[in-house]
């Protein structure tokens, strides 16, 4: 179920990744054939763009978590035995994953007051719900990501890189046709 749940994630994950920045670059593109070439332009385009390459980015920081790219700071676990590793690496990924959860549940409430209100953009007329929605989205990503870290703890708790053991577990799963 876990290597499921991480395939599905992932591959959404990539989807939005790679045809956001897509988006955003061909928009980009666009923009200055409009500019330098036609001496025009859409007023709207930069800030369609600019939100693309946003939510692109968000899901790429979804899929850091998976792959273990955020930063870190190892001079005390590896300090540490197993056990001190451990305790720490339970708290972080618990402090993150409650952190990312109530961000979630703020977003959310901050989007309904958007919808409340019917807060529009000015430049494309859009709702700003709408561009909004990448936060509470990529927080639950984020939270399901944290989620899957800490279920992968239960097979090396005291590991110095836990998202390494997630990582060799999904690995040796496919591998073994699981």
């Amino acid at each position: 179920m876990i290597r499921r749940l991480d395939l599905l994630l992932c591959g959404f994950e990539k989807l939005m990744m790679v045809g956001l920045t897509l988006v955003g670059v061909s928009l980009g593109l666009l923009q200055i054939i409009l500019r330098y070439v036609f001496n025009s332009g859409i007023h709207w385009l930069e800030s369609v763009l600019v939100i693309s390459l946003v939510w692109a980015m968000l899901f790429g920081a979804s899929r850091a978590i998976r792959e273990g790219y955020h930063p870190r700071v190892d001079l005390l676990p590896m300090a540490l035995g197993p056990r001190g590793r451990a305790v720490l690496n339970l708290l972080a990924y618990g402090a993150t994953l409650a952190l990312c959860l109530y961000y979630a549940y703020d977003a959310i409430f901050y989007a309904n007051f958007l919808n409340m209100i019917g807060a529009v953009n000015q430049e494309t007329d859009i709702p700003e719900l709408y561009f909004f929605l990448v936060v509470p989205i990529t927080m639950v990503f984020f939270s399901l990501r944290y989620v899957l870290l800490l279920l992968s703890l239960g097979r090396d708790i005291g590991a110095l890189k836990p998202e390494e053991i997630y990582l060799s577990k999904i690995a040796s799963n496919k591998g073994q046709g699981k």
